[in-house]
């Protein structure tokens, strides 16, 4: 079984009664998910991480990279937080993937009581990176090494890693309000498009998303990887009643539109002044490239730098 360090930031924000909840709910929608693709998995959390063993690391990565809630998770190799044991763990860890000529970093994360500073990790952890190598085959480099070398300590374990891949973040599935998404007639591909994004935005929020659509037009839905799953109908009264109407039935917070910002002032009104519910513009004021890159982004594909800070 390999083992994965999982990472979570918003959670950590929580009042300790929360941060328990949520974390609890992340823990059972990783768990679930690894489930229903078939991958054999043990789990286990601590405050500020999640432990996962599991039978395919690859695997288990794609499905983590789709999964609400979740910052970043690193491939690791473990060891006892005894300094020489982690020296032998990064002598073993260099072995495996520093050739000569390239060039290697090491930061030091240490959470706990030990008899020896992050400092005396980092110094003489490089020695042991490169031990099997002759002197002046590689150099150092803080900035933009071929190789980071990660090591993470935790009270009386240890963690090495080379990778910090990127999560969904946000918050866990399900533990906000209910909120309708409107899906309207006559769906252009930029429209579907931007549904699904709205929806996979809200999601991340921790929002439990209710598709609606008028009768007549949700055949034009059906099929949707995203939007058209589960669409309610409409009663089929004027669009700001029947959304009123809506949100009373679902008991939902508010409604999201997935409109450009030029569709958003000509919108019309979801429902009467008097009903207490937001109105949401998730991808207002995204151009169509950065829809279709979020898209990617979300989907499990790496996403580009811009999306990347679309998304802090």
């Amino acid at each position: 079984m390999s083992l994965i360090l999982i990472r979570y930031a918003e959670i950590g924000l929580k009042s300790e009664p929360v941060r328990r909840r949520f974390l609890a709910r992340l823990v059972r929608d990783i768990s679930e998910r690894l489930e229903a693709a078939g991958i054999d998995h043990l789990i286990e959390s601590e405050r500020g991480r999640i432990f996962l063993e599991c039978s395919d690391t690859g695997a288990a990565s794609a499905v983590l990279r789709t999964i609400n809630g979740l910052a970043s998770f690193s491939p690791v190799i473990s060891c006892s937080s005894k300094y020489n044991d982690i020296m032998e763990c990064l002598n073993e860890f260099g072995k495996q993937r520093l050739r000569a000529g390239m060039s290697y970093g090491l930061k030091v994360r240490r959470v706990g009581t030990h008899p020896y500073t992050s400092r005396d990790i980092a110094i003489n952890g490089g020695g042991a990176v490169i031990s099997h190598l002759a002197e002046g085959e590689n150099r150092v480099d803080l900035k933009d090494p071929d190789l980071w070398v990660f090591v993470e300590i935790r009270e009386n374990m240890a963690y090495v890693f080379s990778e910090v891949l990127r999560g969904l973040g946000g918050m866990p599935s399900g533990t906000q309000g209910r909120v309708l998404l409107y899906l309207p007639p006559d769906p252009s591909k930029p429209m579907r498009k931007r549904a699904i994004l709205s929806r996979t935005l809200l999601e991340r929020r921790g929002c439990t998303v209710v598709p609606v659509a008028r009768g007549e037009d949700i055949e034009e839905w059906k099929g949707e990887p995203g939007p058209g799953q589960d669409v309610r109908a409409l009663y089929p009264i004027g669009i700001g009643d029947a959304l009123a109407a809506a949100l009373k039935e679902h008991r939902a917070l508010g409604v999201a539109y997935p409109y450009d910002l030029p569709d958003v002032k000509g919108a019309h009104g979801s429902h009467p002044r008097s009903i207490p519910a937001v109105e949401l513009y998730p991808t207002s004021g995204l151009e169509d490239d950065d829809v279709d890159a979020c898209i990617d982004r979300f989907s499990g594909g790496e996403g580009s730098e811009k999306v990347n800070k679309l998304l802090i």
